[in-house]
């Protein structure tokens, strides 16, 4: 029997009818997962252990060798708790999940701030909280991230 393929659209309209009608607490945890499962699922996590606990590598790798398609440079912000990440100038969320301009806000709040903590969690090797200071889905041209070490 044929499987019935994965409908984007059917998807992304019920994460915005979870991010319309529920509770900031089921929103954390739905579109939290979302972000962790990403991470875990993507290879992200297993192509980042080269660089676990190894923060100068990964910054030369990022701002030197430009490996990341979406980011324009992650820098430290100077009192060694915390570093400046900067994205590329975008027309569109990137997450696959957005489907346009009237995306649920909770994949920032939530999905992509987890996939972050995840993500920077793992570079250096130790807890960090995620401050999403700009965003497409908010209205700006580009996604940025303040990450500070914990």
């Amino acid at each position: 029997m044929e499987q019935i393929r994965l409908n984007a659209k059917q998807i992304q309209n019920t994460l915005q009818y979870v991010d319309r009608t529920q509770s900031e607490d089921v929103k954390r945890c739905i579109f939290g997962e979302l972000g962790c499962q990403c991470f875990q699922t993507s290879g992200v996590g297993s192509a980042l252990e080269q660089f676990r606990g190894r923060p100068e590598a990964y910054l030369k790798h990022i701002n030197d060798e430009r490996a990341a398609p979406y980011w324009e440079s992650l820098l430290p912000g100077g009192d060694g708790k915390t570093y400046i990440l900067t994205g590329v100038v975008v027309d569109r969320c990137v997450c696959s999940l957005a489907g346009g301009k009237d995306a649920p806000l909770a994949l920032c709040e939530y999905c992509c701030r987890e996939f972050q903590e995840k993500l920077f969690g793992t570079l250096f090797d130790r807890p960090v909280e995620i401050e999403i200071t700009s965003s497409y889905l908010r209205g700006g041209d580009r996604c940025s991230t303040v990450i500070r070490l914990i």
